[in-house]
């Protein structure tokens, strides 16, 4: 596990207030993939669950991650204009 934990609140900081989702769970979610994905440096779910804070096996940091991108409330075109902003 890495020091994830800056650069979650940076990206949750984008993310969360532009999030279409009712739930803030899902937009944290979400952030923290993102961060996994920065951290990382690598696209494999293996590789990013290895960085994210989450308590547990790396198994269900795996099936959460994937959880989150088959997520139908999370829309690339809502999301992708105010991340990429930042």
């Amino acid at each position: 596990m890495s020091n994830s934990q800056p650069v979650y609140h940076i990206v949750s900081r984008s993310i969360v207030p532009n999030c279409p989702t009712q739930r803030v769970t899902q937009a944290c979610n979400l952030a923290w993939f993102i961060t996994g994905v920065i951290v990382s440096a690598q696209c494999q779910l293996t590789g990013i669950a290895r960085h994210v804070l989450w308590d547990g096996y790396c198994e269900s940091a795996i099936q959460r991650l994937r959880r989150v991108l088959t997520n139908l409330r999370l829309t690339v075109r809502t999301l992708y204009g105010p991340t990429v902003a930042y």
